[in-house]
């Protein structure tokens, strides 16, 4: 080419003009402006000799990544511009996708076609990016101007009217006085060949003077030179001196987090240790529960054997009772047979009066009859029966006879050893042979105790609170065959959980909590036989409609469904009727409700009766 523009990163750029060529270094790279002298006097000669043609021109850059020069395979895009800052794109893009770049330098023929340098100014811009990588191109700021050389071209593809510039060359006598003609460049390049020669006569003049020549500056630049390498050597020493204290710094950072993460180990062993601890401090605590449940267990054997004992005193008292009179029953059957004695003689005399007897009894034959079909409910003789009615016309009619009135037994105290403490808001099942009573409000707050009564005994025992569910009042509790449940209350908020407790293991097993209604009190719950069903109630938010329904086998709950629901409510009653839930009555938003509905319930789930009102 007779001429370059060069561009470190998006521009150094180099314009050879009439023989003289300036560089300019974009700032971006950190270097300074610098300038430099060329002669490219055959360059201009073979300029003018050229086509007029749209020529690509060289442009020769430098790429700097970071504080690093850049070396490998970039893709580069290049674009014209009628404007340093905005304007418009002069042409189409140049995109070169695999430049090979090496210690910074690269080289491209930019050629953007004919048009496009039609005199006005023209800013090149230049994008890069690494040539594997996805993302848009990084613009390098600012865009340089393209000046002489293109132009050059431009000057010279042209033939008739300046105007309109097509193909040939120009006369001398049509360019304008401004335009350098080809003698007088080649007079200034004489000119300048002779400035160049005797500067360098005056150069050598001077060095003579100061007893020095080309060479001896050339040694002392030389040594210089070594001295610099000398010393570049040695920073390079100490640079790796310096990567090594680097690297050991590393290591010893490697090793101390090393010795962290094994004290993190030894924390995490002692957190371990601490949790086995307070494991078996649980157990001790459910050790010890357990040891009072079985006292208070023992003591009511105990109170139970000392009644036995006393029972048995008393059958003993009895006893002696008995042979007392057993003494009487000899002294009376001495007394009978001498009445026998009498009574044989006085057989004779009432033979006599049987004989008397015998016509009596043909008449009360007849009265018999009648009141054996009276009697033929197989009322025994002698036998006492008692009826609710005051005046029983059925039992008149049969011959029987009111000889009076029984009161009933009225209520009686029983035991209050081992009971519980007094509560309200608490939950009483019958299990069938004994009373459960739990939770509720005690001394202010909730409790999680409770107790068993057995009425045979007439004793109570206390429940386990061995992982027994957090304290509650106002939940729900029913009887499933062999197990307590109980769910629901209030507990300083609304709970939405529940257990079950074994009268055969003592023991406490959370209910399933995953997809279970939402916490509340007050709420419905009834026993299917082999489902625990929940409805109602209220929590922070208000009175609640919905609920859900416990499959005890499978912990799965079950939502009931919401169409037709009864109006939200609380405090309302429930009862399982075989297969069906009947809901009645509560407290709603407007006051008491006077409203239910009937749930029937198979193998699943259906829809929802409303009670008449």
């Amino acid at each position: 080419m007779p001429a370059e523009i060069a561009g470190a990163g998006e521009g150094e750029q180099e314009a050879c003009v009439g023989g003289v060529s300036h560089s300019r270094r974009n700032e971006q790279v950190g270097k300074s402006r610098t300038s430099k002298t060329c002669i490219l006097i055959l360059a201009l000669a073979l300029l003018m000799a050229l086509p007029a043609l749209a020529l690509p021109f060289t442009y020769q850059g430098r790429l700097v990544s970071g504080t690093s020069l850049a070396n490998g395979k970039f893709e580069l895009r290049f674009r014209l511009f009628d404007g340093m800052l905005t304007g418009n794109q002069v042409g189409s893009d140049l995109v070169f996708s695999s430049v090979a770049v090496t210690n910074g330098l690269f080289t491209v023929h930019l050629d953007f076609g004919s048009g496009v340098f039609s005199g006005a100014d023209r800013w090149l811009e230049l994008a890069a990016r690494p040539g594997s990588d996805p993302n848009p191109f990084s613009v390098l700021l600012p865009r340089q101007p393209i000046t002489a050389v293109p132009y050059a071209l431009f000057a010279v593809a042209g033939s008739g009217d300046a105007s309109a510039l097509t193909i040939g060359t120009l006369s001398d006598s049509r360019l304008g006085s401004n335009i350098s003609r080809m003698t007088d460049l080649v007079t200034l390049s004489n000119a300048l060949t002779a400035r160049i020669i005797a500067t360098n006569d005056v150069l050598q003049t001077h060095l003579s003077a100061a007893g020095l020549s080309l060479q001896s500056v050339s040694n002392r630049v030389n040594g210089l030179t070594t001295l610099v390498t000398q010393a570049t050597n040695r920073v390079e020493v100490l640079t790796a001196q310096l990567n090594g204290v680097s690297n050991r710094v590393d290591a010893a950072s490697n090793r101390l987090d090393a010795v962290n993460l094994k004290v993190g180990g030894v924390g995490v062993r002692v957190d371990q240790v601490v949790f086995r601890t307070d494991a078996l401090a649980a157990q001790v605590t459910q050790a010890t529960n357990r040891v009072e449940v079985l006292t208070a267990q023992l003591n009511g054997v105990s109170n139970r054997v000392d009644a036995a004992s006393n029972r048995l005193d008393a059958v003993n008292l009895r006893v002696d009772g008995v042979g007392v009179r057993v003494d009487g029953l000899l002294t009376r059957v001495n007394q009978v047979t001498n009445q026998l004695e009498q009574l044989a003689t006085q057989v004779a005399g009432v033979s006599a009066r049987v004989d008397q007897l015998g016509a009596r009894q043909d008449q009360l034959a007849a009265s018999l009859a009648n009141l054996s079909n009276q009697l033929a409910t197989g009322i025994p003789s002698g036998g006492l029966i008692s009826s609710k009615e005051a005046n029983d016309t059925v039992l008149a009619g049969q011959g029987l006879i009111r000889i009076g009135k029984l009161d009933p037994p009225g209520w009686r105290n029983g035991s209050s050893v081992d009971a519980p403490s007094a509560r309200y808001d608490h939950t009483a099942v019958w299990s069938g042979s004994r009373l459960l009573i739990w939770g509720g409000t005690v001394a202010g707050g909730p409790s999680a105790s409770g107790g068993q009564y057995d009425p045979a005994s007439d004793s109570w025992a206390a429940i386990s609170t061995v992982n027994s569910p957090v304290a509650r009042s106002g939940h729900a509790a029913v009887w499933a065959g062999d197990q307590l449940l109980i769910w629901g209350g209030f507990g300083g908020s609304y709970l939405g959980s529940g257990s079950s407790y074994s009268l055969a293991t003592l023991n406490w097993t959370p209910l399933a909590t995953t997809g279970a209604p939402e916490g509340r009190d007050g709420q419905v719950a009834v026993w299917t036989g082999a489902r625990f069903l929940i409805w109602g109630g209220r929590n922070g938010s208000g009175l609640l409609a919905d609920g859900s329904i416990l499959d005890i086998a499978t912990g799965t709950w079950t939502e009931l469904p919401a169409l037709n629901a009864p109006s939200k409510r609380r405090s309302a009653t429930g009862m399982w009727a075989g297969d069906r839930l009947i809901v009645f009555g509560g407290e709603g938003e407007a006051g008491e409700v006077g409203t239910g509905a009937v749930l029937p319930i198979t193998n699943g789930v259906t829809g929802t009766v409303l009670l008449p009102q």
